[in-house]
């Protein structure tokens, strides 16, 4: 027997009631719809030039917002649910809807994955609508309001509805036209998604600020009502992460991966040989997982992390890149692409780590490989791992190294330490020239037990 959700028992008995009363009353009536209830989801999209047009990776992060909507909409919201899309600009107040309002609502007959498909294709052809629009320069504005945003979106929406679920995609840098004072907002219990990644100027590069800004809005947005936030980074951001964001951690189980590459090693064949055999064991030992690839460099670079790749082990539940040999090629691809993507700068871990701390927070558990020199001294500053965060250290040692043996031991010794008082366990600490397959794959089989490296 299928699992009946409560507002399909509650819709089922506002359709007995009214025939009830339909039966008595000897005539035909109808039935109103309650007057509180529903879902509303607000889409918010930064069109200022310091974060728009929206290339390639953004347009994948708009469609991931769209099917994860869809998706919950079908199987978990309770219906209506209503879904407006808007944008964040200098003249945010008089912004029209980029999308929507779109109403979602299954039927008591009928085939409630023909609703879904037909919300997720008008929310798809919505997103590629925004891509191009986002192009266009006469579309984008030189200031950025947020906060005049978010008051429309709170005034506009919401009403009665039981629900009300805003999701920003932006750099978070409110930059208002000169003499404009910022605009005061209140929420009423909204929950907030930020999705976002630094704008694309240079300064707005370094990850730190980025994060501190990221953290400024977290405040301030609870200050002012909301019932919960959640941030992740929009290349981090895959479906399973931003659904369990909203509907929390009792929404299913995903494991995620990052495997991390001074931009002065990615070259290394023993890197693709890595790859390999973390492919391998997220096909046999996962049944859900996320897997991330970056390079470590400062000034930190948004494209220097490509797009996760997900594996879904089901058999009811296909998801791109589930087959064992494609989800390797891909993987495969993804770190040859990283060796593509290296340039000339200076390898940074402490700015990488940062980074993806932020970008694994929602993961059920978190496994991290690190390859590096570890050239810097390490920094707990602004690193705090949460939950059941497990680190395999694969160093390379510097050439001055050569000289001072002793240097290059001490640095891993502090990564060592910092990591563990940042809430991680260090589970192997591995030489890059002399890792094996075998004892790569023990290492990563020994994330499920307990206790540090000895």
């Amino acid at each position: 027997m299928s699992r009946r959700w409560p507002w399909q028992d509650r819709a089922l008995r506002r359709w007995c009631a009214c025939l009830s009363a339909v039966v008595v009353a000897g005539m035909g009536l109808s039935c109103a719809r309650s007057k509180v209830g529903g879902t509303e989801v607000r889409v918010l999209l930064d069109f200022s030039r310091s974060f728009a047009p929206f290339d390639a990776s953004d347009e994948r992060v708009l469609k991931v917002v769209a099917e994860s909507i869809a998706t919950l909409a079908a199987d978990r919201w309770e219906p209506p649910v209503r879904t407006v899309w808007q944008r964040i600009n200098e003249a945010s107040l008089g912004a029209v809807p980029e999308c929507g309002p779109l109403e979602f609502e299954p039927r008591l007959t009928g085939s409630g994955g023909d609703r879904k498909a037909e919300l997720r294709s008008k929310l798809l052809d919505c997103v590629q609508g925004i891509a191009e629009r986002s192009r266009d320069p006469a579309q984008t504005s030189a200031y950025t309001d947020i906060g005049a945003a978010i008051r429309l979106a709170v005034e506009e929406g919401g009403g009665a509805t039981r629900r009300r679920i805003m999701v920003v995609y932006s750099d978070l840098r409110e930059d208002l036209p000169p003499g404009r004072k910022p605009v005061e907002f209140r929420l009423s219990g909204q929950e907030v998604v930020l999705i976002h990644r630094p704008g694309r100027s240079a300064e707005d590069t370094l990850v730190v600020q980025h994060l501190q800004m990221v953290d400024h809005w977290k405040q301030r947005l609870v200050r002012a009502g909301a019932a919960s936030v959640v941030a992740i980074p929009a290349p981090f951001l895959a479906d399973s992460r931003l659904m369990r964001g909203i509907e929390g951690p009792s929404f299913g189980v995903t494991v995620g991966f990052a495997l991390l590459v001074d931009c002065d090693l990615t070259g290394e064949p023993e890197v693709a040989r890595i790859g390999k055999v973390l492919a391998q064991h997220v096909v046999r030992a996962t049944d859900s997982s996320v897997v991330n690839v970056g390079i470590l460099r400062e000034p930190f670079q948004v494209r220097d992390w490509l797009p996760p790749i997900r594996w879904v082990s089901s058999l009811t539940h296909r998801v791109k890149d589930s087959d064992p040999g494609v989800f390797q090629q891909v993987l495969n691809g993804l770190i040859e692409g990283v060796g593509r993507r290296a340039a000339p700068g200076r390898a940074a871990a402490t700015a990488g780590l940062r980074w993806v701390t932020a970008g694994l927070q929602y993961d059920t558990e978190r496994h991290l490989i690190v390859i590096s020199r570890f050239r810097e001294t390490a920094v707990q500053e602004g690193l705090a791992f949460p939950g059941q965060t497990n680190v395999i250290l694969v160093a390379q040692p510097d050439r001055s190294d050569a000289s001072a043996p002793e240097s290059f031991f001490r640095r891993l010794d502090g990564w060592r330490a910092v990591l563990k008082r940042a809430g991680a366990t260090v589970r192997c600490r591995l030489q890059l020239k002399y890792v094996s397959e075998t004892q790569l794959e023990k290492c990563l089989q020994t994330a499920s037990s307990q206790g540090d490296l000895p």
